[in-house]
């Protein structure tokens, strides 16, 4: 083997390894008071066409019960 086909190997090693060893947070698991809520609170029920500006903004509130800064806001 040549050079090349030793550092390629390497590198692929390297990748796969650096990618199983990330951390696979699994957001599903998280409980059940950790959760937010989001709201529209204005521009609901609205219509238009592809590609073109709704008439009047959505404007929407993102709400939680959780005191820490990671959530998960299902809607």
């Amino acid at each position: 083997m040549n050079k090349l086909n030793i550092l390629l190997i390497g590198l692929v090693l390297l990748t796969m390894a650096l990618i199983h060893s990330c951390d696979k947070n699994d957001m599903a698991s998280t409980k059940v008071d950790t959760y937010g809520k989001l709201e529209i609170i204005h521009g609901d029920n609205q219509s238009g066409h592809f590609g073109e500006f709704l008439s009047d903004s959505i404007v929407i509130k993102a709400s939680s019960n959780n005191s820490n800064r990671s959530y998960l806001i299902k809607w």
